[in-house]
């Protein structure tokens, strides 16, 4: 189906829901901020996907079976196949990693990627309900003719204060590491229940010193006895 054919209205049960989505669009782009719009459009795109794979991989797992991606199709599906295999048709190779990466985070092919993705949405709405499109436009131009000139001017100072933050924050990892006993001290620190330390020679008690074996003299004594 073409865009003229969507033009035409050849299809009503396509063009119908395509027509009602770009109003809908242009709507809130009236009422909101681009960065908004774009990042609600997006936290709808991916919570569906990511937790109807979740309740599959946790009912594969209560059930102890294997089940293949939900998605499976559509990430096994040629991108190119989609706009034809002409050489006028065939997208560049910058354009293809895009639409594999989105499809990837879209069609949740790791959930952890896809977790990072939507934490990132998240955090990036709220300077979306802080600021409109047009006033982060604004702070990115300036940020982007100034910070390189300020780094500039003051980067020796700049580097000594990066410096003296990584060598505090490195002190303050000592501390906190040295504060945690590691198993090796505890368990030589710890000795066992029931055993005493050994004591040294002079202080063995004068009942084990009697009962040593006897003198020489007392030998001959006891062998010229034996003898007669």
């Amino acid at each position: 189906m073409s865009f003229m054919d969507i033009l035409y209205w050849r299809d009503p049960k396509k063009t119908g829901p395509i027509f009602v989505a770009c109003l809908l669009l242009l709507y809130s782009f009236q009422h909101f901020s681009v960065v908004t719009v774009v990042t609600y459009l997006l936290k709808i795109s991916l919570l569906p996907t990511l937790l109807f794979r979740l309740v599959i991989s946790l009912k594969a797992a209560l059930t102890k079976t294997e089940c293949e991606h939900p998605f499976k199709e559509g990430l096994e599906l040629d991108i190119d196949a989609l706009v034809g295999t002409s050489d006028k048709t065939t997208l560049p190779k910058f354009v293809k990693t895009i639409l594999h990466e989105c499809r990837r985070i879209l069609l949740v092919e790791d959930v952890v990627d896809t977790v990072k993705v939507l934490a990132i949405v998240h955090v990036v709405s709220y300077l979306g309900d802080w600021f409109s499109g047009v006033t982060l436009l604004y702070l990115g131009l300036i940020a982007t003719f100034t910070i390189p000139k300020f780094y500039d001017m003051y980067r020796d100072e700049i580097q000594k204060l990066i410096e003296k933050v990584s060598r505090m924050f490195e002190d303050v990892k000592t501390r906190v590491l040295s504060n945690i006993p590691s198993k090796s001290k505890s368990f030589s620190t710890k000795k066992p229940k029931g055993l005493k330390e050994p004591k040294n020679v002079e202080e063995i008690s004068p009942a084990l010193r009697e009962s040593s074996l006897p003198s020489p003299e007392e030998a001959s004594d006891e062998e010229k006895e034996k003898m007669s």
